[in-house]
């Protein structure tokens, strides 16, 4: 067990530092997606009741117990959903005099632009937690869609999966304070393809000529966590450490990787999140609420010390989240956040091990509040206990 423990942290260790090597491109990390967070703001890194708690904070794992995922289903859509159903009639009313392109223009011009996204996760999706040390499988399917004008867009569809294992630490553990520390490895495997055209030319085009990249990548990351009086809980995670590569790999209709080209280096230096939980106690309400917890995290603390001159520097507000999850009879989930200048709200249904979540939530693209807004959707049928 020492050996396979050493043999970890070795293989984390090495994929860390190949990340500050330089003559590299920028690795987009994948996405991991639990409803259940999604409607309380986002992951928190203090969150121990999260059955996705391996790649928010590995150092939860050392006081979690025992927790299983089982193959689940998530489904996300986002864009201006409240204005697609205007567009859609518009664009099959019989009776209006715009073609395609003057609608699309008109609708582009009021939203800055037309950007979707769709994305199904699982089913292979799957994990356990047991004695400080957890494994998991997470795949997701996705489209994006951007459109910032009549004549020029851009729609990429991929499949990504994810490897993870992790261990933690524990340093305290006694009945009012426990700390921990925790380090994961992860194993990155995408295969994405990206159309590049006019809008209009969408319903003629051949899909299958579409040029497809093939991205592999290791890496990590390294978390704390202590609580006290089990009130209060703090979190802190150095996370989205990669190293990789993308590499050519034909079109759709005829996939290769013997293309003559070298591969691409890309690496992603990742950042430091931190944050607070607080179990509120729930004695006076006579066992009506089985808990009610609320959270406040900032998901990357060294962008507040970059210079403001930085023409790509996000708005710092959008690192901000905050939530709340109140279980009613043990059974009923009732959630509520913000993340970033949007709110977040959704419930869910505990059947152990069966599942039912949903939430909507705002999501920026851009670089400050307002400028690429999306609303999203999601649904999930889940299995874990």
């Amino acid at each position: 067990m020492k050996m396979k423990r050493t043999v970890f942290i070795v293989f984390w260790l090495l994929t860390a530092g190949s990340v500050f090597a330089s003559g590299s491109y920028a690795l987009r990390p994948p996405a991991v997606v639990d409803v259940r967070s999604l409607a309380a703001g986002g992951f928190h890194i203090c969150d121990v009741s999260s059955a996705y708690m391996l790649t928010v904070n590995p150092a939860l794992l050392a006081f979690a117990g025992k927790k299983v995922l089982l193959p689940s289903v998530a489904f996300d859509i986002g864009g201006p959903l409240g204005d697609l159903p205007d567009l859609y009639s518009r664009m099959t009313d019989s009776g209006s005099t715009g073609s395609f392109a003057d609608v699309l223009l008109d609708f582009v011009g009021k939203n800055n632009g037309l950007d979707l996204d769709v994305g199904v996760s699982g089913p292979l999706t799957f994990g356990r937690v047991n004695k400080n040390r957890g494994l998991g499988v997470f795949n997701r399917t996705y489209v994006t869609g951007s459109v910032p004008s009549v004549s020029v867009s851009s729609v990429t569809a991929g499949e990504e999966m994810v490897f993870a294992g992790g261990s933690a630490f524990p340093l305290l553990n006694f009945s009012r304070m426990q700390l921990s520390v925790g380090v994961s490895s992860k194993l990155l495997v995408r295969l994405e393809g990206t159309y590049d055209g006019a809008p209009a030319s969408l319903t003629s085009f051949d899909f299958g000529s579409v040029p497809v990249s093939a991205t592999v990548a290791a890496g990590g990351d390294i978390g704390a966590y202590f609580s006290l009086f089990d009130i209060i809980r703090f979190g802190a995670v150095w996370k989205n450490l990669y190293a990789g590569f993308v590499k050519d790999a034909g079109t759709f209709s005829h996939m290769t990787l013997s293309s003559a080209k070298p591969p691409v280096l890309l690496f992603e230096k990742g950042t430091l999140a931190v944050g607070v939980a607080f179990n509120i106690p729930v004695g006076f309400t006579r066992g009506v609420l089985s808990s009610w917890t609320v959270y406040c995290d900032y998901a990357d603390v060294p962008a507040l010390f970059t210079g403001s001159a930085d023409a790509f520097k996000v708005n710092p507000v959008l690192a901000l989240s905050a939530g709340m999850e109140l279980v009613v009879f043990d059974t009923i989930a009732l959630r509520c956040g913000m993340n970033g200048a949007y709110a977040s709200a959704g419930a869910g249904i505990d059947l152990t091990p069966f599942h039912l979540e949903c939430a909507v939530f705002g999501k920026e693209l851009g670089l400050d509040p307002g400028v690429r807004a999306q609303l999203h959707g999601a649904f999930a049928v889940s299995f874990y206990y």
